[in-house]
């Protein structure tokens, strides 16, 4: 018996310092009317290029997908692009060289992918190693009827506080909706490209959060057993299958009791 109540006594503690997560789940709109969304998939068009958004990432995934659809080529301007949320500005070139000493027994290189489109490499031999010296692109060159991701920011990092939104739920919430003129969260790439030969154009895509609800994690997700394709590896893996994934969403994973005693 003794031995019994041991046992439950060490499983009540071991459950007890488990870590209960949950979640932030954020859907997002527009107003911008060349800017739609079919089978999750949103997309700004013009006649000259179509920026496709996959937001569906932990705290927002703000970069996009330019593709080229003239027979021209196309130059994305970094200097005059930038990231918005809620009002505040961020800069998608800041002018940086990086160098990065590896070991090596040959010093040759040209050409490698950092952050957004392609930098140069220049190297040289020091004592058996190499020094890297890379310096980021200020504008990204894409061809025709072709396309680059450009991906540098995160959509937000920290949940959103209402006093009609319960922080630790059991289950999930219900959203709370906004529109434009309300919505606690808004933000935007302003983008400015130029077709070879013809004036720059700048384009906004602004988005606002629609609506938010708050989800306990095994409410959320699961993992699936599926086959490997891989032959290399282990004939079958665990993959996470989200039991919620609503259009031009983004989640944000946090702990209730660290925001239990902030005031929304």
């Amino acid at each position: 018996m003794k031995k019994l109540l041991s046992i439950l006594a060490v499983s009540m503690l071991l459950a007890s310092c488990t870590t209960v997560y949950h979640y932030q789940v954020m859907e997002t709109a527009s107003d911008n009317p060349k800017i739609k969304t079919e089978d999750k998939q949103t997309q700004y068009e013009d006649e000259n290029c179509i920026v496709s958004y996959d937001m569906w990432d932990p705290n927002g995934n703000a970069g996009f997908r330019f593709y080229n659809k003239t027979d021209k080529i196309i130059e994305i301007d970094l200097r005059k692009t930038y990231f918005v949320r809620n009002g505040e500005a961020f800069d998608y070139y800041v002018e940086e060289v990086i160098s990065k000493a590896n070991s090596a027994s040959s010093s040759t290189g040209n050409g490698i992918y950092w952050g957004y489109g392609i930098s140069t490499v220049n190297s040289k031999s020091v004592s058996n190693s190499y020094q890297s010296t890379i310096v980021l692109p200020s504008v990204i060159t894409i061809p025709p009827k072709s396309h680059k991701t450009i991906r540098k920011f995160e959509i937000k990092d920290c949940i959103i506080r209402l006093c009609d939104l319960i922080i630790d739920p059991q289950e999930k919430t219900e959203p709370i909706h906004f529109d434009k003129s309300n919505s606690p969260f808004t933000f935007s790439n302003i983008i400015t490209y130029q077709v070879l030969d013809e004036e720059p154009i700048t384009i906004n895509n602004d988005f606002y959060v629609q609506s938010i609800f708050n989800i306990i994690s095994w409410k959320f997700y699961r993992y699936e057993t599926v086959k490997n394709c891989d032959f290399r590896s282990k004939p079958k893996i665990s993959e996470k299958y989200f039991l919620i994934n609503p259009r031009n969403g983004f989640y944000i994973k946090y702990e209730a009791a660290k925001y239990r005693y902030d005031m929304p």
